[in-house]
Protein backbone atom coordinates (compact mmCIF):
# COMPACT_ATOMS: atom_id res chain seq x y z
CA UNK A 1 0.00 0.00 0.00
CA UNK A 2 1.74 3.40 -0.98
CA UNK A 3 2.31 6.15 1.35
CA UNK A 4 -0.59 8.32 -0.13
CA UNK A 5 -3.07 5.92 0.76
CA UNK A 6 -1.84 5.13 3.79
CA UNK A 7 -2.59 8.63 4.95
CA UNK A 8 -5.60 9.21 2.76
CA UNK A 9 -7.12 6.16 4.14
CA UNK A 10 -7.61 7.92 7.83
CA UNK A 11 -9.06 10.80 6.88
CA UNK A 12 -12.14 8.61 4.75
CA UNK A 13 -12.44 6.26 7.64
CA UNK A 14 -13.00 9.24 9.86
CA UNK A 15 -15.42 10.82 7.82
CA UNK A 16 -17.86 7.86 7.73
CA UNK A 17 -19.37 8.09 10.89
CA UNK A 18 -20.46 11.49 10.18
CA UNK A 19 -22.27 9.99 6.33
CA UNK A 20 -23.61 7.43 8.54
CA UNK A 21 -25.21 9.74 11.20
CA UNK A 22 -26.69 11.80 8.28
CA UNK A 23 -28.05 8.50 6.77
CA UNK A 24 -29.56 7.13 9.79
CA UNK A 25 -31.20 10.26 10.32
CA UNK A 26 -32.61 10.07 7.16
CA UNK A 27 -33.80 6.69 7.74
CA UNK A 28 -35.30 7.38 11.15
CA UNK A 29 -37.33 10.69 9.77
CA UNK A 30 -38.71 8.04 7.14
CA UNK A 31 -39.82 5.16 9.20
CA UNK A 32 -41.31 7.74 11.78
CA UNK A 33 -43.30 9.17 8.33
CA UNK A 34 -44.36 5.43 7.65
CA UNK A 35 -45.35 4.94 11.65
CA UNK A 36 -47.01 7.93 12.13
CA UNK A 37 -49.19 7.80 8.39
CA UNK A 38 -50.30 4.76 8.31
CA UNK A 39 -51.26 4.61 11.94
CA UNK A 40 -53.56 7.56 10.98
CA UNK A 41 -55.07 5.65 8.44
CA UNK A 42 -55.29 2.60 10.69
CA UNK A 43 -57.29 4.58 12.74
CA UNK A 44 -59.09 6.06 9.99
CA UNK A 45 -60.35 3.35 8.22
CA UNK A 46 -60.98 1.34 11.52
CA UNK A 47 -63.47 4.05 12.25
CA UNK A 48 -65.31 3.75 9.25
CA UNK A 49 -65.64 0.13 9.81
CA UNK A 50 -67.44 0.99 12.96
CA UNK A 51 -69.21 3.30 11.21
CA UNK A 52 -70.60 1.07 8.65
CA UNK A 53 -70.99 -1.44 11.18
CA UNK A 54 -73.52 0.79 12.99
CA UNK A 55 -75.06 1.22 9.61
CA UNK A 56 -75.81 -2.15 9.00
CA UNK A 57 -77.12 -3.04 12.38
CA UNK A 58 -79.74 0.03 12.01
CA UNK A 59 -80.60 -0.92 8.26
CA UNK A 60 -81.32 -4.25 9.17
CA UNK A 61 -83.53 -2.80 12.19
CA UNK A 62 -85.08 -0.69 9.42
CA UNK A 63 -86.02 -4.07 8.03
CA UNK A 64 -87.83 -4.85 10.80
CA UNK A 65 -90.33 -1.44 10.69
CA UNK A 66 -91.09 -2.59 7.39
CA UNK A 67 -93.07 -5.98 8.06
CA UNK A 68 -94.98 -5.50 4.46
CA UNK A 69 -97.72 -7.92 5.98
CA UNK A 70 -98.40 -5.32 8.71
CA UNK A 71 -98.17 -2.24 6.41
CA UNK A 72 -100.66 -4.09 3.68
CA UNK A 73 -102.83 -4.89 6.49
CA UNK A 74 -103.24 -1.29 7.68
CA UNK A 75 -103.58 -0.09 4.77
CA UNK A 76 -106.50 -2.33 3.63
CA UNK A 77 -108.29 -1.43 7.33
CA UNK A 78 -107.70 2.47 6.17
CA UNK A 79 -108.87 1.85 3.09
CA UNK A 80 -111.81 -0.27 4.20
CA UNK A 81 -112.61 2.66 6.89
CA UNK A 82 -112.88 5.32 3.86
CA UNK A 83 -115.31 2.90 2.01
CA UNK A 84 -117.22 3.35 5.71
CA UNK A 85 -117.09 7.25 6.00
CA UNK A 86 -118.30 7.33 2.40
CA UNK A 87 -121.39 5.30 3.52
CA UNK A 88 -121.94 7.44 6.74
CA UNK A 89 -123.93 9.77 4.43
CA UNK A 90 -126.40 8.08 3.69
CA UNK A 91 -127.20 6.12 6.96
CA UNK A 92 -127.99 9.81 7.93
CA UNK A 93 -131.43 9.56 5.83
CA UNK A 94 -133.42 7.70 8.78
CA UNK A 95 -132.28 10.10 11.07
CA UNK A 96 -133.56 12.90 8.86
CA UNK A 97 -136.97 11.08 8.51
CA UNK A 98 -137.53 10.21 12.05
CA UNK A 99 -136.43 13.95 12.73
CA UNK A 100 -139.58 15.29 10.15
CA UNK A 101 -141.93 12.74 11.63
CA UNK A 102 -141.43 13.52 15.33
CA UNK A 103 -141.81 17.26 14.01
CA UNK A 104 -144.99 16.27 12.53
CA UNK A 105 -146.00 14.51 15.64
CA UNK A 106 -145.70 17.18 17.75
CA UNK A 107 -147.60 19.69 15.42
CA UNK A 108 -150.66 16.98 15.87
CA UNK A 109 -150.27 16.84 19.54
CA UNK A 110 -150.06 21.05 19.19
CA UNK A 111 -153.62 21.00 17.36
CA UNK A 112 -155.33 18.69 19.80
CA UNK A 113 -153.83 20.40 23.01
CA UNK A 114 -155.70 23.73 21.08
CA UNK A 115 -158.89 21.72 20.92
CA UNK A 116 -158.74 20.67 24.35
CA UNK A 117 -158.07 24.22 25.76
CA UNK A 118 -161.19 25.20 23.40
CA UNK A 119 -163.53 22.94 25.04
CA UNK A 120 -162.44 23.93 28.64
CA UNK A 121 -163.16 27.50 27.82
CA UNK A 122 -166.56 26.38 26.98
CA UNK A 123 -166.77 23.97 30.12
CA UNK A 124 -166.07 27.29 31.80
CA UNK A 125 -168.63 29.50 29.66
CA UNK A 126 -171.27 26.68 30.67
CA UNK A 127 -170.47 26.43 34.30
CA UNK A 128 -170.94 31.00 34.25
CA UNK A 129 -174.31 30.24 32.63
CA UNK A 130 -175.14 27.12 35.18
CA UNK A 131 -174.69 29.91 37.92
CA UNK A 132 -176.15 32.75 36.01
CA UNK A 133 -179.39 30.76 35.20
CA UNK A 134 -179.21 29.32 38.75
CA UNK A 135 -179.37 33.20 40.44
CA UNK A 136 -183.09 33.19 38.57
CA UNK A 137 -184.27 29.97 40.00
CA UNK A 138 -185.88 30.25 43.60
CA UNK A 139 -183.77 28.02 45.51
CA UNK A 140 -181.39 26.81 42.89
CA UNK A 141 -178.58 29.20 43.91
CA UNK A 142 -177.78 27.19 46.91
CA UNK A 143 -177.92 24.20 45.22
CA UNK A 144 -175.50 25.15 42.56
CA UNK A 145 -172.93 27.48 44.10
CA UNK A 146 -170.79 24.57 45.44
CA UNK A 147 -171.10 22.59 41.47
CA UNK A 148 -169.99 25.73 39.73
CA UNK A 149 -167.25 26.03 42.09
CA UNK A 150 -165.88 22.79 41.69
CA UNK A 151 -166.55 22.73 38.18
CA UNK A 152 -164.12 25.95 38.20
CA UNK A 153 -161.47 24.16 39.98
CA UNK A 154 -161.20 21.17 37.44
CA UNK A 155 -160.99 23.54 34.34
CA UNK A 156 -158.13 25.56 36.21
CA UNK A 157 -156.49 22.02 36.67
CA UNK A 158 -157.38 21.13 33.24
CA UNK A 159 -155.82 24.31 32.01
CA UNK A 160 -152.68 23.92 34.07
CA UNK A 161 -151.95 20.40 32.94
CA UNK A 162 -152.58 21.19 29.29
CA UNK A 163 -150.23 24.26 29.48
CA UNK A 164 -147.38 22.11 30.94
CA UNK A 165 -148.35 19.51 27.72
CA UNK A 166 -147.80 22.78 25.30
CA UNK A 167 -144.52 23.72 27.13
CA UNK A 168 -142.98 19.64 27.39
CA UNK A 169 -143.81 19.93 23.37
CA UNK A 170 -142.35 23.10 22.53
CA UNK A 171 -139.00 21.79 24.30
CA UNK A 172 -139.11 18.59 22.48
CA UNK A 173 -139.74 20.77 19.31
CA UNK A 174 -136.19 23.46 19.67
CA UNK A 175 -134.37 19.95 20.42
CA UNK A 176 -135.92 18.60 16.87
CA UNK A 177 -135.14 21.83 15.08
CA UNK A 178 -131.79 21.33 15.93
CA UNK A 179 -131.33 17.90 14.98
CA UNK A 180 -132.95 19.10 11.43
CA UNK A 181 -129.75 21.64 11.82
CA UNK A 182 -127.16 19.41 12.30
CA UNK A 183 -128.19 16.89 9.43
CA UNK A 184 -128.78 19.90 7.14
CA UNK A 185 -125.44 21.26 7.81
CA UNK A 186 -123.86 17.72 7.70
CA UNK A 187 -125.77 16.95 4.28
CA UNK A 188 -123.85 20.60 3.10
CA UNK A 189 -120.69 18.89 4.70
CA UNK A 190 -120.98 15.79 3.08
CA UNK A 191 -121.82 17.13 -0.04
CA UNK A 192 -118.57 19.18 0.17
CA UNK A 193 -115.82 16.52 1.23
CA UNK A 194 -117.48 13.13 -0.19
CA UNK A 195 -116.50 11.45 -1.69
CA UNK A 196 -113.23 13.10 -1.93
CA UNK A 197 -111.46 13.07 1.46
CA UNK A 198 -112.58 9.28 1.55
CA UNK A 199 -110.90 8.85 -1.68
CA UNK A 200 -108.31 11.01 -0.42
CA UNK A 201 -107.46 9.33 2.64
CA UNK A 202 -107.16 5.52 1.00
CA UNK A 203 -104.87 7.07 -2.55
CA UNK A 204 -102.71 8.29 0.56
CA UNK A 205 -102.48 5.78 2.47
CA UNK A 206 -101.53 3.40 -0.52
CA UNK A 207 -98.95 5.99 -1.08
CA UNK A 208 -97.44 6.10 2.07
CA UNK A 209 -97.39 2.26 1.63
CA UNK A 210 -95.62 2.53 -2.10
CA UNK A 211 -93.14 4.94 -0.10
CA UNK A 212 -92.37 2.60 2.53
CA UNK A 213 -91.72 -0.36 -0.25
CA UNK A 214 -89.26 1.79 -2.37
CA UNK A 215 -87.29 2.48 1.38
CA UNK A 216 -87.48 -0.93 1.99
CA UNK A 217 -85.98 -1.57 -1.61
CA UNK A 218 -83.67 0.81 -1.07
CA UNK A 219 -82.51 -0.27 2.39
CA UNK A 220 -81.84 -3.53 0.99
CA UNK A 221 -79.97 -2.48 -1.08
CA UNK A 222 -77.97 0.17 0.99
CA UNK A 223 -77.65 -2.81 3.20
CA UNK A 224 -75.88 -4.66 -0.05
CA UNK A 225 -73.39 -1.96 -0.23
CA UNK A 226 -72.32 -1.11 3.11
CA UNK A 227 -71.79 -4.55 3.60
CA UNK A 228 -69.68 -4.91 0.61
CA UNK A 229 -67.84 -1.92 1.86
CA UNK A 230 -67.10 -3.66 5.00
CA UNK A 231 -65.39 -6.32 3.71
CA UNK A 232 -63.73 -3.89 1.15
CA UNK A 233 -62.28 -1.56 3.98
CA UNK A 234 -61.40 -4.80 6.16
CA UNK A 235 -58.96 -6.10 3.03
CA UNK A 236 -57.55 -2.25 3.25
CA UNK A 237 -57.34 -2.81 6.83
CA UNK A 238 -55.07 -5.82 6.20
CA UNK A 239 -53.07 -4.10 3.51
CA UNK A 240 -52.00 -1.69 5.78
CA UNK A 241 -49.62 -4.29 6.80
CA UNK A 242 -47.45 -2.79 3.99
CA UNK A 243 -46.78 0.11 6.12
CA UNK A 244 -45.15 -2.36 8.96
CA UNK A 245 -43.46 -4.45 6.36
CA UNK A 246 -41.77 -1.12 5.32
CA UNK A 247 -40.90 0.11 8.92
CA UNK A 248 -39.60 -3.08 9.28
CA UNK A 249 -37.20 -3.33 6.29
CA UNK A 250 -36.01 0.52 7.12
CA UNK A 251 -35.43 -0.57 10.87
CA UNK A 252 -33.74 -3.73 9.43
CA UNK A 253 -31.45 -1.57 7.63
CA UNK A 254 -30.27 1.05 10.00
CA UNK A 255 -29.41 -2.13 12.21
CA UNK A 256 -27.20 -3.32 9.41
CA UNK A 257 -25.73 0.49 9.34
CA UNK A 258 -25.20 0.44 13.46
CA UNK A 259 -23.49 -3.60 12.69
CA UNK A 260 -21.07 -1.61 10.20
CA UNK A 261 -20.19 1.34 12.59
CA UNK A 262 -19.47 -0.95 15.68
CA UNK A 263 -17.50 -2.83 14.05
CA UNK A 264 -15.59 0.12 12.30
CA UNK A 265 -15.24 1.62 16.11
CA UNK A 266 -13.97 -1.79 16.90
CA UNK A 267 -11.19 -1.54 14.41
CA UNK A 268 -12.51 -4.57 12.51
CA UNK A 269 -13.90 -2.57 9.38
CA UNK A 270 -12.61 -3.77 6.38
CA UNK A 271 -13.52 -1.27 2.97
CA UNK A 272 -14.16 -4.13 0.61
CA UNK A 273 -16.56 -6.10 2.51
CA UNK A 274 -17.95 -3.25 3.80
CA UNK A 275 -18.87 -1.51 0.53
CA UNK A 276 -20.84 -5.56 -0.41
CA UNK A 277 -22.62 -4.58 2.38
CA UNK A 278 -23.48 -1.07 2.12
CA UNK A 279 -24.68 -2.13 -1.66
CA UNK A 280 -26.53 -4.83 0.25
CA UNK A 281 -28.51 -2.71 2.65
CA UNK A 282 -28.91 0.19 -0.59
CA UNK A 283 -30.38 -2.62 -2.56
CA UNK A 284 -32.64 -3.61 0.33
CA UNK A 285 -34.12 -0.13 0.22
CA UNK A 286 -34.29 0.01 -3.31
CA UNK A 287 -36.47 -3.04 -3.11
CA UNK A 288 -38.66 -1.72 0.12
CA UNK A 289 -39.07 1.58 -1.82
CA UNK A 290 -40.08 -0.28 -5.15
CA UNK A 291 -42.40 -2.99 -2.82
CA UNK A 292 -43.92 0.12 -1.05
CA UNK A 293 -44.56 2.12 -4.20
CA UNK A 294 -46.62 -0.60 -5.37
CA UNK A 295 -48.74 -1.85 -3.04
CA UNK A 296 -49.18 2.20 -1.85
CA UNK A 297 -50.86 2.22 -5.57
CA UNK A 298 -52.65 -0.87 -5.15
CA UNK A 299 -54.08 0.35 -1.84
CA UNK A 300 -55.05 3.76 -2.98
CA UNK A 301 -56.85 2.21 -5.84
CA UNK A 302 -58.82 0.55 -3.61
CA UNK A 303 -60.07 2.90 -1.10
CA UNK A 304 -60.66 5.01 -4.64
CA UNK A 305 -63.37 2.21 -5.62
CA UNK A 306 -64.29 1.77 -2.01
CA UNK A 307 -65.20 5.27 -1.69
CA UNK A 308 -67.07 5.69 -5.01
CA UNK A 309 -69.33 2.91 -3.87
CA UNK A 310 -69.63 4.48 -0.82
CA UNK A 311 -71.63 7.54 -2.55
CA UNK A 312 -74.49 4.82 -3.18
CA UNK A 313 -75.16 5.40 0.59
CA UNK A 314 -76.26 8.95 0.14
CA UNK A 315 -79.18 7.59 -1.13
CA UNK A 316 -80.73 7.56 2.08
CA UNK A 317 -80.48 10.96 1.82
CA UNK A 318 -83.42 10.94 -0.68
CA UNK A 319 -85.15 7.93 1.15
CA UNK A 320 -85.38 10.10 4.77
CA UNK A 321 -86.80 12.94 2.66
CA UNK A 322 -89.93 11.27 1.95
CA UNK A 323 -90.33 10.04 5.08
CA UNK A 324 -90.54 13.32 6.92
CA UNK A 325 -87.19 13.31 7.30
CA UNK A 326 -86.68 17.26 6.06
CA UNK A 327 -87.47 19.97 8.54
CA UNK A 328 -90.44 21.02 6.77
CA UNK A 329 -92.27 17.77 7.96
CA UNK A 330 -93.53 17.97 3.54
CA UNK A 331 -93.53 14.35 2.89
CA UNK A 332 -96.09 10.91 2.53
CA UNK A 333 -96.75 11.12 6.37
CA UNK A 334 -97.66 14.99 6.30
CA UNK A 335 -100.64 14.19 3.44
CA UNK A 336 -101.72 11.10 5.76
CA UNK A 337 -102.28 13.15 8.30
CA UNK A 338 -103.91 15.77 6.70
CA UNK A 339 -106.63 13.30 4.84
CA UNK A 340 -106.98 11.79 7.68
CA UNK A 341 -107.36 15.07 10.07
CA UNK A 342 -110.23 15.94 7.45
CA UNK A 343 -111.65 12.18 7.75
CA UNK A 344 -111.81 12.41 11.43
CA UNK A 345 -113.53 16.34 11.26
CA UNK A 346 -116.00 14.94 9.16
CA UNK A 347 -116.14 12.02 11.92
CA UNK A 348 -116.94 13.97 14.66
CA UNK A 349 -119.21 16.17 12.86
CA UNK A 350 -121.08 12.98 12.24
CA UNK A 351 -120.78 12.32 15.51
CA UNK A 352 -122.27 15.39 17.15
CA UNK A 353 -125.70 14.31 14.93
CA UNK A 354 -125.95 11.19 16.13
CA UNK A 355 -125.69 12.84 20.08
CA UNK A 356 -128.35 15.56 19.10
CA UNK A 357 -130.56 12.40 17.49
CA UNK A 358 -129.84 10.52 20.73
CA UNK A 359 -131.08 13.75 22.75
CA UNK A 360 -133.80 14.01 20.49
CA UNK A 361 -135.17 10.37 20.86
CA UNK A 362 -134.48 10.41 24.82
CA UNK A 363 -136.43 13.82 25.22
CA UNK A 364 -139.36 11.84 22.89
CA UNK A 365 -139.43 9.27 25.28
CA UNK A 366 -139.25 11.43 27.99
CA UNK A 367 -141.56 13.53 26.97
CA UNK A 368 -144.60 10.60 25.75
CA UNK A 369 -144.17 9.48 29.55
CA UNK A 370 -144.65 12.67 30.76
CA UNK A 371 -147.71 13.70 28.31
CA UNK A 372 -149.22 10.21 28.78
CA UNK A 373 -149.54 11.14 32.45
CA UNK A 374 -151.26 14.98 31.76
CA UNK A 375 -153.41 12.94 29.42
CA UNK A 376 -154.31 11.11 32.25
CA UNK A 377 -155.25 13.80 34.13
CA UNK A 378 -157.17 15.05 31.58
CA UNK A 379 -159.33 12.14 31.70
CA UNK A 380 -159.90 12.31 35.17
CA UNK A 381 -160.91 16.12 34.89
CA UNK A 382 -163.20 15.07 31.87
CA UNK A 383 -164.77 12.18 34.06
CA UNK A 384 -165.68 14.73 37.24
CA UNK A 385 -167.19 16.91 34.75
CA UNK A 386 -169.04 14.76 33.03
CA UNK A 387 -170.23 13.48 36.86
CA UNK A 388 -170.94 16.47 38.06
CA UNK A 389 -173.18 17.19 34.87
CA UNK A 390 -175.12 14.15 35.76
CA UNK A 391 -175.83 15.01 39.07
CA UNK A 392 -176.74 18.38 38.10
CA UNK A 393 -179.21 17.81 35.47
CA UNK A 394 -180.82 14.85 38.34
CA UNK A 395 -181.14 18.31 40.56
CA UNK A 396 -182.78 20.24 37.56
CA UNK A 397 -185.46 17.08 37.33
CA UNK A 398 -185.83 17.53 41.08
CA UNK A 399 -186.95 21.45 40.94
CA UNK A 400 -189.21 20.43 37.69
CA UNK A 401 -190.05 23.07 34.87
CA UNK A 402 -188.33 25.63 36.76
CA UNK A 403 -185.11 23.48 36.74
CA UNK A 404 -185.45 22.99 32.63
CA UNK A 405 -183.23 25.65 31.50
CA UNK A 406 -180.52 24.30 34.30
CA UNK A 407 -180.57 20.68 32.50
CA UNK A 408 -180.37 21.93 29.24
CA UNK A 409 -176.79 23.36 30.16
CA UNK A 410 -176.25 20.75 32.39
CA UNK A 411 -176.53 18.47 29.24
CA UNK A 412 -174.26 20.55 26.66
CA UNK A 413 -171.96 20.87 30.04
CA UNK A 414 -171.62 16.89 29.51
CA UNK A 415 -171.79 16.97 25.69
CA UNK A 416 -168.48 19.26 26.16
CA UNK A 417 -166.70 17.07 28.50
CA UNK A 418 -166.87 13.71 26.46
CA UNK A 419 -165.69 15.97 23.54
CA UNK A 420 -162.71 16.71 25.96
CA UNK A 421 -162.14 13.00 26.18
CA UNK A 422 -162.54 12.18 23.09
CA UNK A 423 -159.57 14.92 21.96
CA UNK A 424 -157.46 13.24 25.24
CA UNK A 425 -157.75 10.04 23.71
CA UNK A 426 -156.97 10.55 19.92
CA UNK A 427 -153.97 12.08 21.72
CA UNK A 428 -152.84 9.47 23.57
CA UNK A 429 -153.07 7.70 20.27
CA UNK A 430 -150.37 9.64 18.74
CA UNK A 431 -148.53 9.85 21.76
CA UNK A 432 -147.26 5.88 20.79
CA UNK A 433 -146.20 7.29 17.74
CA UNK A 434 -143.72 10.41 19.64
CA UNK A 435 -142.13 7.60 21.79
CA UNK A 436 -141.61 5.17 19.03
CA UNK A 437 -140.24 7.17 16.68
CA UNK A 438 -137.10 7.63 18.99
CA UNK A 439 -133.50 6.21 17.95
CA UNK A 440 -132.15 4.02 20.76
CA UNK A 441 -128.82 4.61 21.64
CA UNK A 442 -127.56 2.00 19.33
CA UNK A 443 -129.11 3.20 16.66
CA UNK A 444 -128.31 6.91 17.03
CA UNK A 445 -124.40 6.33 17.55
CA UNK A 446 -123.10 3.71 16.54
CA UNK A 447 -121.67 4.57 13.14
CA UNK A 448 -119.32 7.72 13.33
CA UNK A 449 -117.89 6.29 16.64
CA UNK A 450 -117.42 2.76 14.98
CA UNK A 451 -115.28 4.59 12.10
CA UNK A 452 -113.26 6.69 14.11
CA UNK A 453 -111.94 3.92 15.67
CA UNK A 454 -111.74 2.08 12.86
CA UNK A 455 -109.55 4.90 11.36
CA UNK A 456 -107.21 5.72 14.26
CA UNK A 457 -106.75 2.05 14.46
CA UNK A 458 -105.70 1.42 10.97
CA UNK A 459 -103.96 4.75 10.71
CA UNK A 460 -101.82 4.15 14.07
CA UNK A 461 -99.85 1.47 12.73
CA UNK A 462 -98.30 3.30 9.48
CA UNK A 463 -98.19 6.44 11.84
CA UNK A 464 -95.61 4.28 13.79
CA UNK A 465 -93.85 2.67 11.16
CA UNK A 466 -93.78 6.33 9.09
CA UNK A 467 -92.78 7.89 12.45
CA UNK A 468 -89.71 5.29 13.18
CA UNK A 469 -88.61 5.55 9.48
CA UNK A 470 -88.31 8.78 9.19
CA UNK A 471 -86.21 9.62 12.49
CA UNK A 472 -84.01 5.75 11.33
CA UNK A 473 -83.43 7.34 7.57
CA UNK A 474 -82.13 10.78 9.08
CA UNK A 475 -79.84 9.02 11.49
CA UNK A 476 -78.54 6.44 8.87
CA UNK A 477 -78.54 9.38 5.97
CA UNK A 478 -75.99 10.78 8.25
CA UNK A 479 -74.18 7.95 8.97
CA UNK A 480 -73.92 7.39 5.20
CA UNK A 481 -72.38 10.77 5.34
CA UNK A 482 -70.46 10.18 7.66
CA UNK A 483 -69.03 7.32 5.93
CA UNK A 484 -67.99 8.78 2.97
CA UNK A 485 -66.17 11.90 4.99
CA UNK A 486 -64.23 8.97 6.46
CA UNK A 487 -63.34 7.23 3.23
CA UNK A 488 -62.22 10.05 1.62
CA UNK A 489 -59.80 11.45 4.66
CA UNK A 490 -58.54 8.26 4.19
CA UNK A 491 -57.56 8.23 0.49
CA UNK A 492 -56.17 11.81 0.70
CA UNK A 493 -53.67 10.48 3.68
CA UNK A 494 -51.98 8.09 0.88
CA UNK A 495 -50.23 11.07 -0.35
CA UNK A 496 -46.97 11.03 1.70
CA UNK A 497 -45.97 8.39 -0.59
CA UNK A 498 -43.50 10.71 -2.46
CA UNK A 499 -42.60 11.63 0.97
CA UNK A 500 -41.16 8.21 2.20
CA UNK A 501 -40.08 6.78 -1.37
CA UNK A 502 -38.25 9.94 -1.77
CA UNK A 503 -36.13 10.18 1.27
CA UNK A 504 -35.59 6.43 1.28
CA UNK A 505 -34.36 6.41 -2.59
CA UNK A 506 -31.93 9.55 -1.59
CA UNK A 507 -30.70 6.79 1.40
CA UNK A 508 -30.00 4.43 -0.63
CA UNK A 509 -28.66 6.72 -3.26
CA UNK A 510 -26.29 8.04 -0.38
CA UNK A 511 -24.97 4.67 1.29
CA UNK A 512 -24.56 2.70 -2.06
CA UNK A 513 -20.74 2.66 -3.08
CA UNK A 514 -19.22 3.54 -6.17
CA UNK A 515 -18.25 0.61 -7.20
CA UNK A 516 -17.74 -2.96 -5.45
CA UNK A 517 -15.13 -5.82 -5.60
CA UNK A 518 -16.58 -9.01 -7.38
CA UNK A 519 -17.51 -11.29 -4.72
CA UNK A 520 -15.01 -13.59 -6.12
CA UNK A 521 -12.23 -11.86 -6.28
CA UNK A 522 -12.05 -10.56 -2.29
CA UNK A 523 -9.41 -11.88 -0.34
CA UNK A 524 -9.83 -14.10 2.50
CA UNK A 525 -9.90 -11.23 4.76
CA UNK A 526 -12.40 -9.49 2.89
CA UNK A 527 -14.45 -12.90 2.80
CA UNK A 528 -14.39 -13.54 6.24
CA UNK A 529 -15.51 -10.51 7.13
CA UNK A 530 -17.94 -10.06 4.69
CA UNK A 531 -19.16 -13.53 5.84
CA UNK A 532 -19.31 -12.29 9.85
CA UNK A 533 -21.14 -10.01 9.12
CA UNK A 534 -23.93 -10.69 6.39
CA UNK A 535 -24.53 -13.68 8.90
CA UNK A 536 -25.41 -11.24 11.52
CA UNK A 537 -27.60 -8.90 8.98
CA UNK A 538 -29.30 -12.06 8.24
CA UNK A 539 -30.65 -13.16 11.65
CA UNK A 540 -32.58 -9.67 11.45
CA UNK A 541 -35.10 -10.59 8.44
CA UNK A 542 -38.39 -11.90 8.80
CA UNK A 543 -39.27 -11.52 5.86
CA UNK A 544 -38.82 -13.80 2.54
CA UNK A 545 -38.04 -11.13 0.20
CA UNK A 546 -35.30 -9.25 2.69
CA UNK A 547 -33.55 -13.12 2.16
CA UNK A 548 -33.81 -12.89 -1.59
CA UNK A 549 -31.98 -9.53 -2.01
CA UNK A 550 -29.72 -10.55 0.80
CA UNK A 551 -28.41 -13.70 -0.33
CA UNK A 552 -27.36 -11.90 -4.12
CA UNK A 553 -24.79 -10.44 -2.04
CA UNK A 554 -23.55 -13.32 -0.13
CA UNK A 555 -19.96 -15.09 -0.68
CA UNK A 556 -20.55 -18.55 -2.24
Amino acid sequence: MSPAVQFAEPETRASAPLHATGLAMRLAGARSVIEGKFLDLGVTLEKSVDVVGSLVASLDQLAGLFNSETVDDATRKLSAAADELSGLAGSRTGHRERCYALASTSRKLGAHIADMLQALRYLRVFAVNIKVTAGTVPGAFVEFEDFVEDIYAAIAEGRRQLDEFGRDLDGLGALVSAALAHENDLDARCAEVLPAVPNQLAADAVTLADHHKRVADVAAEVAAVARSLQGKVGMALCSLQIGDTARQRVEHVETGLEILERRRGQGEANPAADDVVRAMLAAQLDDTVESFDREVEKLAQSLGGVASDAYKLLQLREAARGSGGRSDKAGDLARLDASLEEAMSLVREMGAAEASALEVGRSAETTAAGLSQRINSIRTIKTSIHSMALNAHLKCVRLGDAGRPLSVVAVELRQYADALGETAGRAETILTDLGGGAEDGDEASGGSAAVGALLETAAAPIREAESKVGAELAEMAAQGDAVVQVLQQATGRLNFQAEVTGVLTAAADGMRPTETTPLDELDAAALAALTEVMGQIGKLYTMARERQVHALYMPA
